[in-house]
C-alpha cells in the first residue's frame, strides 16, 4: 500500500468517527507519567512498562500535554547489607491537575487579573493516593503491570463510570425530547 492510500484509508475511516463523536461521551484518559531512578536502565523499563500498559487500556493516552492524571514514581533497587541486589521499592503518587478553570469562573475580577491567576496556576496538581510497591530483583515488570491495574481500578474506573453514568443520563433526556 503506498502512503497516499494509507492516508486516504485513514481520512475515510477517522472521518465518520469524528463527525459523529460529539453525540457520544467516549471516556479518554490522558496520563502523565514521571518516573525518576538512579539507574537510567531501571527509569526507562519502568517508564516503558508502564506506558505500555496504560496504552493497552485502550482508552488511555499516555501524553505530558494536558494531562488528566499525574503518575509520579520514584524508584530505588533495594541491596542487602553487603551490598547485593536484593529487589526493588517503587513509590508512586497519582496526583490531578488543579482545575483553575472553574475556580477563575468563580471569581469576581478583571480579565488582566484572571490572566495572572491562569499563569499562576498552570502548574498546580493536588494529591489523590500514594502506596509503595516491594519486590524481587525479577519483579520489575510484575511491579509495574500491578501499579497500573491499581491505578485503573481506583482512579480510571470512577472516572468510566461517571462517563457511562453521564451517558445514560443524556440518553434518557433525548427520549423526553
Amino acid at each position: 500500500m503506498t502512503k497516499k492510500n494509507v492516508c486516504l484509508f485513514l481520512i475515510l475511516w477517522l472521518v465518520p468517527i469524528f463527525c459523529f463523536a460529539e453525540d457520544t461521551l467516549i471516556f479518554n484518559g490522558r496520563v502523565s507519567v514521571s518516573v525518576t531512578a538512579d539507574n537510567l536502565n531501571v527509569k526507562n523499563e519502568i517508564e516503558s512498562n508502564i506506558s505500555r500498559e496504560l496504552r493497552s487500556l485502550g482508552d488511555i493516552i499516555v501524553t505530558h500535554d494536558q494531562p488528566g492524571w499525574l503518575l509520579s514514581i520514584v524508584a530505588k533497587e533495594t541491596t542487602n547489607q553487603r551490598g547485593d541486589k536484593t529487589g526493588y521499592a517503587i513509590s508512586t503518587t497519582v496526583l490531578e491537575p488543579f482545575q483553575r478553570k472553574y475556580m477563575l469562573d468563580a471569581v469576581n475580577v478583571d480579565d488582566k487579573t484572571k490572566d495572572l491567576l491562569f499563569k499562576g496556576t498552570s502548574n498546580l496538581y493536588y494529591y489523590i493516593n500514594q502506596w509503595i510497591s516491594l519486590g524481587g530483583p525479577d519483579d520489575l515488570k510484575n511491579m509495574c503491570n500491578s501499579l497500573v491495574a491499581k491505578f485503573d481500578s481506583e482512579n480510571l474506573k470512577p472516572s468510566r463510570d461517571l462517563k457511562q453514568t453521564l451517558e445514560k443520563l443524556k440518553g434518557k433526556i433525548r427520549e423526553k425530547k
